[in-house]
């Protein structure tokens, strides 16, 4: 009995010793692993790639046709200025590159026909000049055969804008708007004459370009400007480089000229002082023949009071000097004078009356 009761009380005091000797338990954190970024692909909703206008090879045969195209058009449209159809060309090609278009030149006599081109789509740029005679002519020829003429060059429209800007800072409200939209026309170059036109109109404006038939280099453009409904009228020259000259006051400056030299030295034979001159060609200086005074190339301004008649005479293929014939005649006594006003007003006889 006394053996069961010593294993009890060791039992009880091992367990009293067991729970006294530990305290409570202090749980540690379990390590957590980093977080593994996947890297998605970047999705980019998928489009339809732009439309490639393929590249069309050009054969020698189809520059060679466009040429024909654009000089059959020329032959109907200027006749006997244009190049004959049965000359025969020699070619010269040179490729094209990321910088410059594919072209091809043909000579043949006094004629050049250079022929640049772009193969998407395939469009033919056509020009066609004769150093000698002047004659120039731009257009475009389609892959069709499709002629269409350029009316005016580019410096032709840039001697318009030159005057039209010179209007506007000179003339301010009476001078065209710079915003105007124009319509173009031009004449067939006559080669008789020795020049040909361009007419820009809007409105009640009418701008003129005229242009000698001569090497590029010596061309010098007359330039009319005139309203019709307020009676503005302008006359001015503008050269390759832009240079500008204003005409018709220096016209009239010439006449006076003239007139006060014929009275000097002709007396009552001579127009009387104070007469009140009419301009006729209004708006349309004449283009002379080289038949008449100063040669193909001249512009003519005629004057007339009573039996008078004053013309000018005004050769415009240099730039300057300016220098202006002038004849004076009187239809019934059958006066005649004749002479020359340069730019500085000098006055040379050049016929003494008859």
């Amino acid at each position: 009995m006394k053996s069961k009761l010593s294993i009890l009380g060791f039992v009880l005091t091992l367990s009293v010793l067991i729970v006294s000797g530990c305290g409570p338990i202090t749980a540690q954190p379990t390590a957590v692993p980093p977080p593994v970024v996947t890297k998605l692909p970047i999705v980019v909703p998928l489009t339809s790639p732009p439309a490639i206008t393929p590249t069309v090879a050009v054969e020698a045969s189809d520059v060679q046709a466009a040429r024909d195209a654009a000089l059959t058009y020329i032959i109907e449209h200027y006749g006997e200025q244009a190049p004959a159809l049965s000359l025969s060309w020699t070619e010269e090609f040179t490729p094209g590159n990321p910088f410059r278009l594919a072209s091809c030149r043909y000579t043949a006599e006094d004629w050049v026909v250079s022929i640049p081109y772009q193969t998407r789509p395939v469009v033919y740029q056509v020009v066609v000049t004769n150093r000698p005679t002047g004659f120039r002519w731009e257009g475009t020829v389609d892959a069709s055969g499709q002629v269409t003429e350029q009316l005016a060059p580019d410096d032709v429209r840039a001697v318009r804008d030159t005057a039209l800007a010179y209007l506007s800072e000179r003339y301010g409200e009476q001078a065209p708007a710079l915003d105007l939209t124009w319509a173009e026309e031009r004449s067939a170059p006559d080669v008789w004459r020795g020049a040909g036109t361009y007419r820009y109109i809007t409105e009640d404006w009418v701008v003129k370009v005229y242009y000698p038939m001569m090497p590029p280099e010596t061309v010098v453009y007359l330039v009319t400007v005139a309203n019709r409904a307020t009676g503005f009228h302008w006359e001015g020259q503008v050269d390759t480089a832009g240079g500008m000259t204003e005409l018709l006051d220096d016209v009239l400056a010439a006449r006076d000229a003239a007139l006060a030299y014929a009275s000097e030295h002709y007396g009552e034979q001579a127009p009387a002082p104070g007469l009140t001159w009419t301009e006729d060609h209004i708006g349309l200086p004449q283009i002379v023949s080289e038949l008449d005074y100063g040669g193909p190339g001249t512009f003519q301004w005629t004057y007339t009071a009573e039996d008078w008649e004053v013309i000018i005479s005004y050769r415009f293929l240099t730039p300057k000097p300016v220098v202006y014939g002038v004849s004076v005649e009187n239809l019934a006594t059958h006066f005649y004078w004749e002479g020359e006003v340069d730019a500085a007003g000098q006055v040379t006889q050049q016929s003494p009356p008859q």
